[in-house]
């Protein structure tokens, strides 16, 4: 148990936006916080794969931002670099962000500064005492004590870490639904004519075609990343990688016209890339287990419902009676 002077502390499980929206609010209010991730590094959906032409952000695209909250956290990451404007959104003429010089940056910032331990793959729960749960891996190893765990995962990661320690908490994560995607990376060894970077009217296998290259802090090059619809990559999931590139690249030049040589096509499979039925609330709370979950499948889709359902189960726990 922590020996913190005020008595909490609480482990996070995953270093999401969600997750570290969480952490942040609770460090700041004094908790004792440590963050666990099962990956390598940052990013998530927020990742950025590097190439031998340079980089692709081939989760999302960019974010946009309009509550006060995560406005003012968007705003102090213009000022740490991490962050650059870029443009407006199609749909709504919000303004977008992405991450400087990638998608990752400013989790990446956020994730050192809170000192997630990343490549740690944890137990479902199920070892909570007198004093506090007993945080194990997959491998049986006690790696810490709390007074309160968020698990601020994926649905359905989240459904299996809480399927012993809370049975309605993980209920609720398994009536959610997310929507593949894939996508695919494209570099070309000139550049694609057209006088916008970013295409929304693409069809029915892509979704988003995006000049990846001409974000703010990217090296030269003509890279473009292309996400498919939800029913045609729900109907493609099986599909060889190598055919998919094909595919989105026949559909990319039926929509824009001839295409330069390619010098780069990958493609990349996201089984859960977009919440499509959310809770609708912005987090969850086990009382009597002391367990919270949140997370973008409680609240929709963008970075901004996931940093919100962060905030949100912060501020609960804060003003909460502990003993």
């Amino acid at each position: 148990m922590s020996n913190h002077p005020i008595g909490r502390s609480a482990t996070i499980i995953g270093a999401g936006p969600a997750g570290l929206s969480c952490a942040r609010s609770l460090q700041s209010a004094g908790w004792d916080v440590i963050i666990f991730d099962k990956g390598r590094g940052p990013g998530g959906r927020l990742s950025t794969r590097r190439s031998d032409i340079g980089p692709f952000d081939h989760g999302a695209p960019f974010f946009t931002a309009e509550h006060p909250t995560f406005c003012a956290a968007v705003h102090q990451w213009q000022a740490e670099g991490v962050v650059a404007s870029w443009g407006k959104d199609p749909t709504t003429n919000a303004p977008r962000f992405v991450g400087h010089p990638s998608m990752n940056a400013f989790i990446k910032a956020e994730a050192l500064s809170l000192g997630v331990q990343y490549g740690v793959h944890i137990a479902p729960l199920s070892n909570r005492t007198e004093t506090g749960w007993v945080i194990e891996t997959k491998t049986g190893e006690a790696i810490g004590r709390s007074d309160v765990v968020v698990v601020a995962t994926p649905a359905e990661q989240s459904a299996a870490l809480l399927q012993l320690a809370s049975p309605p908490l993980a209920t609720v994560a398994r009536a959610v639904r997310s929507a593949p995607r894939w996508t695919v990376m494209a570099g070309f060894e000139g550049p694609v004519s057209l006088p916008d970077d970013l295409l929304t009217d693409c069809g029915n296998t892509i979704d988003l075609a995006i000049r990846d290259s001409a974000k703010p802090g990217r090296p030269a090059g003509e890279r473009w990343v292309l996400h498919g619809t939800a029913p045609w990559s729900e109907a493609m999931l099986e599909t060889d990688m190598t055919v998919i590139g094909e595919m989105m690249i026949t559909a990319f030049e039926e929509r824009v016209g001839p295409l330069p040589p390619l010098n780069h096509l990958s493609a990349h499979r996201w089984r859960y890339a977009l919440t499509t039925t959310p809770t609708g609330q912005p987090f969850g709370f086990d009382e009597k287990m002391l367990i919270g979950t949140c997370g973008n499948w409680r609240l929709g889709a963008a970075v901004e419902d996931a940093w919100m359902s962060g905030h949100a189960l912060a501020a609960e726990l804060i003003q909460r009676p502990y003993p």
